[in-house]
């Protein structure tokens, strides 16, 4: 679900060298490759076709060289079809982690939970299909070992009147007492489960129009949005200064599809494409990176990379004209983008 998370690669090739279409549309992320931000994660439950190619393609599904998903939205039928269901996990269901050794089941409590329904508006002419799928996701904790400054440490510099009161300032804001004990006096550790929750949600809803015998209509959108937190345990030991991660996708389609003759069919596409992810100093906290060595070695602070945003608009025509004769095939056709890329990262700003 993250920034970079969509990211595939076939044939020992870079992940920008694979591209990703969408009812045979721009689904591509354009910097680091993959899937575009906030469809890494779409449900099969609105696909009718998922493919993949990785050798031999033509020259209509150009762009990049090395791989190509496509993957082909469902459409409402003459049957009235649909879907309901809830993935769980929870300490009810789960099993114990084998490393775990406190008895007690993995603390995940998931839901991957969705509807979906297709059928005719009109039979044989006009046809509506539409999903949705939410997530909830909690408890997916990672464990964190902080040594911190006792508080029988902190009495002694509080007493040194050589201390340095910003330093003395700062630590009382900012690091929480221990509780475990060590060896050493002064130095005490402190054991967090830091959570990564995650929320999300997708919805897709698509028509189709049966105009005459040999012309039909297609248009489909696509919605995406969520959050979650994302951590960095080698940069921060304590809880607090990571990073919320929001993403969003719109993305829409339009497909006029004319038949020519027996042997001619011509199909011309249309699609918009806004995809964004904006990192962000977990709620709102922005403060220096601390790095303090000696026995306690601790480090923690707001992430030199936050903030940072990564926001796609694309617009693309494309047209295919196909001609079958015999056992040959002939396509031919154009296909242009127009790719707006305006990210941007404040790296080290501060």
């Amino acid at each position: 679900l993250g920034p970079q998370a969509g990211l595939f690669s076939a044939n020992g090739g870079r992940a920008r060298s694979g591209s990703v279409q969408l009812d045979y549309t721009d689904a591509n992320d354009w910097e680091y490759g993959g899937f575009a931000l906030g469809m890494q994660s779409i449900t099969p439950e609105m696909l009718q076709e998922f493919k993949l190619l990785t050798s031999n393609f033509s020259a209509e599904y150009g762009v990049k060289s090395n791989a190509e998903v496509i993957m082909v939205s469902k459409s409402g039928t003459n049957q009235v079809h649909g879907s309901a269901y809830d993935f769980v996990q929870n300490t009810l269901f789960n099993a114990r982690d084998y490393l775990d050794r406190s008895g007690q089941a993995t603390p995940v409590q998931s839901n991957v939970y969705g509807i979906s329904a297709g059928g005719p508006v009109i039979r044989n002419r006009t046809f509506l299909f539409g999903a949705y799928e939410g997530r909830s996701i909690r408890g997916n904790a990672l464990t964190t070992v902080a040594n911190l400054p006792t508080q029988a440490a902190r009495d002694a510099a509080v007493a040194d009147p050589k201390a340095d009161p910003i330093a003395m300032a700062l630590m009382n804001q900012y690091l929480p007492l221990p509780k475990i004990a060590t060896s050493n006096p002064d130095v005490g550790q402190l054991v967090t489960k830091i959570p990564s929750p995650i929320d999300s949600y997708q919805f897709l809803l698509k028509g189709d129009q049966q105009l005459s015998t040999r012309q039909s209509v297609s248009a489909r959108y696509l919605q995406s949005s969520g959050s979650f937190v994302a951590r960095t345990t080698g940069a921060n030991q304590l809880p607090g200064f990571d990073t919320d991660i929001h993403f969003a996708l719109n993305n829409a389609n339009l497909i006029d599809s004319y038949v020519l003759g027996m042997r001619t069919v011509n199909q011309l596409r249309l699609s918009y494409g806004y995809a964004r992810a904006l990192s962000l100093p977990q709620n709102g906290l922005t403060t220096p990176r601390f790095q303090i060595g000696g026995a306690v070695s601790l480090n923690f602070g707001s992430l030199q990379s936050n903030p940072a945003e990564r926001r796609f608009n694309i617009y693309q025509v494309n047209d295919t004209l196909s001609h079958s004769r015999g056992g040959h095939i002939l396509s031919v056709g154009f296909d242009v983008r127009q790719i707006h890329d305006d990210s941007r990262a404040d790296t080290n700003t501060r």
